[in-house]
């Protein structure tokens, strides 16, 4: 549910806030005071286009902001699978720039505009006029169709998408393989020789690394030997100095003297007399060292030859010995295809046979789901907008074959007829504005059952309409906010009366410039509002009465 909106230097809009209730909010005002670019500054931040020329003249930038309640367990998931909180309150904002690209952020974290795309499509569902064009697209259609059924359903057309993509990529393998003899032949020749030099090799994973310990260790050997030797002066007896042994000796023979007095100088001076013992030992291991540390020009020789063949392998199989090992293992299974070409073609083609077979199949049960739920359809669709005062309409979903693709074999047309005794035709040749309002309206209802979307908008879903028909309109848009959060931009007395949240938006001049502000309505505010609607004349108490007295019929109504 849509909570609060922020919008601030967004088309005419300077700086507004405003908090939206559940159930049925209609939005009036005067032509052009900004009742639509609300809708376009909430588009926005569910993905929509982000048009430069929405920043407010003089500004550099705008900015919009919606707070959304989320307790829906498959937005959740959304958010999760993109690395996001999942937290009951979700903060969605949008920035747009004069100079650069916009920005998004979902609870403060910077996100894609496919991220963004992806969790706002199960928070809000915006039904526009202008969304009529795009009910007579055969794909939104067909969308229509594929919401109506049921969990089956979606199980077939997810099967139906995976098979067709295991299908694509078996035809594109089998396309990669596709070649002449005189190319296989020198693919062959090519990768024998690549995996007989990496082979030679003997390339093991801790190569390099121990390779580079070597090379450091033989590179360096004369500053080892100098060490070793000065750090044995310093710990054993030496003729040029006191070492540290002789020092602890000393110690030793001082602490023992006097250790009969004093229990814990005894103490002390045994564990002075074990770290005597470990640095006797440590110079004896370093002596060691000493006397291994002469200087092996032909293993350093070695070594270099080593990594250098390395270095050769690296430039032209990868970055480093695992990735040259991985190039070997891939080039010997490409290899061994090459040389099995005929018996891998024959599989190929064997499994992109199966594969079509499937695809067919599935196809043809997802078309027997839509053939049943396109009867389903029609008679839902009808039952809608016989309620919605297109009585003699009929409405039918035609299933015309295409090539199969992803979503099947299916391509879905609306046909329908207004008045009695007129062929049923395609939706595009037969709605006028009025109808497709009522029609978009019709579909909404049937679509909300099957989804979980729980903000709907309605941007001047009523144009076209009028009297008794808006009153039905308005009606059957209460009982769709019932659970729900219903917006609708009206410019009706009807909606007014029927609101359970009104909001009035006002244009007024501000510093030179056109300022849109909106203002939650009190109950006297919302009566005012539907008798300035109802009213051509001045308003007066008998119209106030009148308003007062639609509003209260309507909550008895519903």
């Amino acid at each position: 549910m849509l909570v609060e909106l922020n919008i601030k230097n967004f088309a005419i809009i300077d700086d507004l806030s405003v908090e939206f209730s559940k159930g049925l909010n209609v939005l009036t005002g005067e032509t052009g005071s900004g009742k639509s670019i609300l809708i376009d500054a909430l588009d926005m931040i569910l993905g929509g286009r982000a048009n430069k020329s929405y920043i407010r003249t003089g500004a550099s930038s705008a900015f919009v902001q919606g707070v959304f309640f989320n307790q829906e367990a498959g937005l959740k998931k959304s958010l999760e699978r993109n690395g996001l909180a999942q937290e009951d309150y979700l903060t969605i904002s949008r920035e747009i720039f004069l100079d650069r690209p916009s920005l998004l952020r979902v609870n403060g974290q910077v996100i894609s505009l496919n991220q963004l795309k992806e969790i706002t499509g199960q928070l809000v569902d915006i039904f526009a006029q202008h969304e009529g064009p795009a009910l007579l697209d055969s794909h939104k259609q067909k969308f229509i169709l594929d919401s109506f059924g049921d969990k089956t359903h979606s199980h077939h057309l997810e099967d139906l998408a995976r098979t067709y993509e295991a299908y694509q990529a078996l035809k594109k393998d089998l396309d990669k393989l596709t070649m002449d003899d005189q190319s296989r032949m020198r693919e062959i020749d090519l990768l024998d020789f690549q995996c007989q030099e990496i082979q030679e090799a003997q390339l093991t994973p801790e190569d390099e690394e121990d390779l580079v310990q070597d090379y450091k260790k033989l590179e360096n050997q004369e500053s080892i030997r100098e060490g070793l030797e000065e750090s044995l002066q310093r710990l054993q007896t030496s003729y040029e100095a006191v070492s540290a042994l002789d020092q602890i000796d000393a110690a030793l023979s001082c602490l023992y003297k006097i250790s009969d007095y004093d229990g814990e100088i005894k103490a002390w001076a045994d564990q002075l007399q074990s770290l005597r013992h470990e640095v006797h030992e440590v110079g004896q291991g370093l002596n060691h060292l000493l006397e291994n540390s002469d200087q092996d020009p032909q293993a350093l020789r070695l070594v270099e030859d080593r990594l250098n063949l390395v270095n050769s392998l690296k430039r032209k199989y990868g970055d480093s010995v695992q990735e040259i090992l991985a190039y070997y293992k891939e080039s010997q299974a490409r290899l061994e295809l090459l040389k099995n070409y005929e018996e891998e073609v024959n599989k190929k083609h064997k499994d992109l046979e199966g594969a079509h077979k499937k695809l067919q199949d599935l196809a043809l049960v997802v078309h027997k789901d839509r053939e049943t739920l396109a009867r389903a359809l029609g008679k839902r669709v009808e039952d809608e907008i016989s309620q919605l005062n297109l009585k003699d309409a009929r409405f039918k979903v035609h299933l015309e074959e295409k090539d199969l693709g992803p979503d099947g074999m299916d391509q879905v047309v609306f046909y329908l007829s207004t008045n009695l005794g007129e062929d049923l035709k395609p939706l595009s040749q037969v709605a006028s504005g009025g109808e497709m309002s009522r029609m978009m309206l019709g579909f909404k209802s049937i679509i909300a059952d099957r989804d979980h979307i729980m903000t709907l908008v309605f941007d001047e879903i009523d144009a076209g309409i009028s009297g008794r028909t808006a009153h039905i309109v308005g009606k059957k848009l209460k009982a769709l906010a019932r659970g729900r959060q219903v917006l609708v931009i009206s410019h009706l007395p009807q909606m007014v009366a029927l609101a359970q949240t009104h909001y009035r938006i006002e244009k007024t001049l501000k510093d030179g410039k056109m300022v849109s502000s909106i203002q939650r309505s009190s109950l006297e505010d919302q009566v005012y509002e539907l008798a300035r609607l109802i009213s051509s004349d001045e308003i007066n108490e008998s119209t106030l009465e009148t308003a007062r007295s639609m509003i209260k019929n309507s909550r008895e109504d519903l």
